[in-house]
């Protein structure tokens, strides 16, 4: 259930009218902040048709404000980068006296920034983060960010590659215990460095499940929660990122390793008993293959970084895939379609910049 691209007012009059239409209390799962913010904002109307737990209004809104979340972390003493906001921010000479370069640019809601200027004109890819390896192209970063929203945030840059991101996944029931929890960690995304994944695996690391615990206590949470960490191979040390408070897509490979947290979470808000899960298996990956290729072609492999041999085997271990399903193929093939018309499309435009003047 998604919000994006519905106004917030309409999106919940129309939840209202199905939920008035249901003979029993429906289960809500959300996948992105827009429709978190949504829910969280106006669950007062909608708590009488549906079940959904979630951490009370404010701490929702501190997990996904990026302003907010700076202040939390520092109220609680939470492990993040160093960070500027932008209400802090003159010239980007205030940046650089208090923050080394490298470092990222963050906007203050991620919500409509995959869609925005910033991101066609400078990178013309679904990265996450601004990232400025010197002092022009901060100047230009932060022009852009400017003009997506005076909100944003600049952060220390905590170096190491996608394969240096780890996330704590977890279900926490009324009582602030967690039912089930695994950790996941990223091999590839596309762009390279702060894209959309495009390949994830499990791992076992107890250091990220003992940070994520003691993060989640110290914010006594409840509901579906994905902590992101990276860790800088240098200092030894685990940074904090971010914390999203709802389901996403990892979901997929946490159910088919063995642990399966919507499931969880049905069974816990619909009153029916459920041990902890805790038990899964690190041998299958998730594939976005289209943006996998993609990121081996435009990225991994044009630095040299992997060889077709090596990105081909990965591909040897047992997989589930964002849209591909042999129950279900039709969505594959949508997405192939247009994935064949894009390199069309290229093509096309490509060869009548170079022959201007053929005629056909």
């Amino acid at each position: 259930m998604a919000a994006s691209g519905v106004a917030p007012q309409e999106f919940i009059c129309n939840l209202v009218k199905i939920g008035e239409s249901l003979n029993s209390k429906a289960v809500l799962v959300y996948g992105d902040d827009a429709t978190l913010l949504a829910i969280s904002r106006h669950r007062g109307k909608l708590d009488k048709h549906y079940s959904f737990l979630m951490p009370g209004a404010e701490m929702v809104e501190d997990v996904v404000d990026k302003f907010r979340f700076d202040a939390l972390a520092e109220r609680l003493g939470l492990p993040v980068p160093r960070t500027i906001l932008s209400s802090e921010i003159r010239t980007v000479n205030d940046i650089t006296e208090r923050i080394s370069l490298p470092c990222v640019l963050k906007p203050s809601l991620h919500i409509g920034w995959r869609q925005s200027r910033a991101i066609q004109e400078v990178t013309k890819m679904p990265q996450k983060v601004l990232h400025a390896e010197s002092l022009e192209e901060l100047t230009l970063l932060h022009e852009k960010m400017r003009q997506f929203t005076p909100d944003f945030v600049v952060q220390e840059y905590v170096p190491g590659g996608p394969d240096c991101i780890y996330s704590f996944h977890a279900y926490y029931n009324r009582q602030s215990e967690p039912l089930a929890y695994f950790v996941g960690r990223k091999i590839r995304t596309y762009p390279e460095d702060s894209g959309t994944s495009t390949y994830l695996e499990l791992v076992r690391e107890p250091e990220v499940v003992q940070l994520g615990t003691e993060i989640l206590n110290a914010l006594k949470f409840v509901g579906p929660v994905k902590i992101d960490f990276k860790k800088d191979a240098r200092r030894n040390r685990l940074y904090l990122l971010e914390v999203n408070a709802r389901y996403n897509l990892w979901h997929y490979l946490g159910a088919a390793s063995g642990v399966n947290i919507p499931r969880t979470a049905y069974a816990d808000q619909t009153g029916r008993r459920c041990s902890p899960a805790t038990a899964y298996q690190t041998r299958i990956r998730w594939l976005s293959f289209f943006d996998d290729f993609r990121a081996f072609i435009r990225d991994y492999h044009r630095t040299g970084s992997l060889s077709w041999w090596e990105w081909l085997s990965f591909y040897r271990y047992p997989k589930v895939y964002d849209v591909f399903s042999w129950s279900d193929p039709w969505p594959f093939c949508f997405n192939l379609a247009n994935f064949v018309k894009g390199i069309f499309r290229r093509s096309w435009n490509w060869f009548h910049e170079v022959h201007p003047r053929q005629i056909f």
